[in-house]
């Protein structure tokens, strides 16, 4: 068959597809980034329940764009392996899009491995970790990057109603710093330069906290409660500026300018003012002509 010359063609096709494809299926493999940058690392402990675990979770959120790759690239990242996946796309987030990222086990003890298309030089990836159901929390967020990091922000926020938060971290950051985000969440922030691949970057978390439910929720009930607290505050000031500003009109004046030429009421006819009926000097007694212009006046 292999001296056939019409076999020997159709076997040297066959061999060249399979190489072609293999070639390409290793090429796409190949093409992944080089290194990430501008990445932001999000904790949020007890923050939302989207996805109705049922049980206190902390939200763990990534954020950056790729170095090294032609789009679309392959992207792969590690999470734990109880980990809920929520979201994996490309990005920005506002307006991602994705779908549910292809996961296996890795070769860290531990951690699964989850990869994706990314369509954009931005990534987006999201998931949820189980911590303990008492009030006394204390548990472990880690990132381990699959590729070198240029620059990393970690945020890690504190729960409503939590008390006694602690927040440690292996690795020092370059810069720390504590705000208060839009969302009126207490945060803090740790800035880092680089992060080597497989470089582990963890935080040891601890507090109390005995609300169950998660703290998005909690800030709305707060929300109505401010509204209302406003409302009645708002009405509080309207009512003393009005009270002030009738008590300055019934204050009397001091100092009013008399009325020249009139008579005041209430004022025995001896004590009233009297003035020239021709040119409104004032008299002085019973004068009987003026000692200005000289004009008769009426009266004695």
């Amino acid at each position: 068959m292999l001296r056939n010359p019409k076999w020997r063609f159709i076997i040297a096709s066959a061999l060249f597809v399979l190489s072609t494809l293999f070639s390409m299926s290793a090429a796409l493999a190949a093409n992944e980034p080089t290194g990430l940058r501008n990445v932001v690392l999000s904790i949020y402990p007890e923050y939302d329940d989207p996805t109705q675990i049922g049980s206190p979770a902390v939200l763990v959120m990534l954020d950056g764009q790729i170095e090294g790759a032609q789009l679309p690239a392959t992207i792969r990242f590690l999470v734990p392996v109880d980990a809920i996946m929520y979201s994996a796309g490309s990005g920005p987030r506002e307006s991602y899009v994705g779908g549910p990222p292809n996961r296996k086990a890795s070769g860290v003890e531990g951690w699964d491995e989850i990869s994706y298309d990314l369509r954009t030089n931005v990534f987006v990836m999201e998931y949820y970790a189980r911590i303990q159901t008492s009030p006394n929390k204390d548990f472990t967020a880690e990132f381990i990057p699959l590729y070198p990091v240029n620059t990393l922000v970690a945020i890690v926020q504190e729960p409503r109603e939590a008390t006694n938060f602690s927040v440690q971290t292996q690795s020092p950051p370059v810069a720390q710093r504590q705000s208060v985000n839009a969302e009126g969440f207490s945060v803090q922030r740790y800035s880092y330069d680089a992060l080597a691949a497989d470089q582990p970057l963890s935080f040891s978390i601890s507090y109390t906290r005995t609300n169950p439910l998660p703290s998005r929720e909690i800030k709305g009930r707060s929300n109505t409660g401010l509204i209302v607290a406003g409302v009645i505050g708002g009405v509080l000031v309207v009512g003393i500026a009005v009270a002030l500003l009738r008590g300055r009109r019934a204050t009397p004046r001091r100092n009013r300018p008399r009325a020249s030429g009139r008579a005041r009421a209430g004022m025995p006819p001896a004590a009233r003012p009297r003035y020239c009926r021709e040119c409104g000097t004032g008299l002085e007694g019973s004068e009987r002509f003026c000692h200005k212009c000289g004009a008769r006046q009426s009266g004695k």
